[in-house]
């Protein structure tokens, strides 16, 4: 896995989803500009920045149990 991590701590897998949440938050607020004129991008980009900063925080509390260790021999089938 990447970052030397073997087996996914919780704070990888945070990691790993905070840019597709960004992305899909970024693409509802374009179509809630583009598509149905609620509100524009202009005053709305605020929010990615905020979720941007509750996935990094999100990722540093969780604990990193199992981070960078590789699995025993008994869990990969031999």
């Amino acid at each position: 896995m990447a970052n030397g991590c073997h087996r996914p701590c919780p704070g990888c897998r945070i990691r790993s989803l905070c840019w597709p949440l960004v992305l899909i938050a970024a693409g509802v607020l374009f179509s809630l500009d583009f598509i149905w004129r609620l509100w524009p991008i202009g005053k709305t980009w605020p929010i990615l920045l905020i979720l941007w900063g509750l996935c990094g925080m999100a990722s540093r509390l969780a604990p990193d149990t199992g981070h960078g260790t590789p699995p025993s021999p008994s869990s990969a089938g031999v």
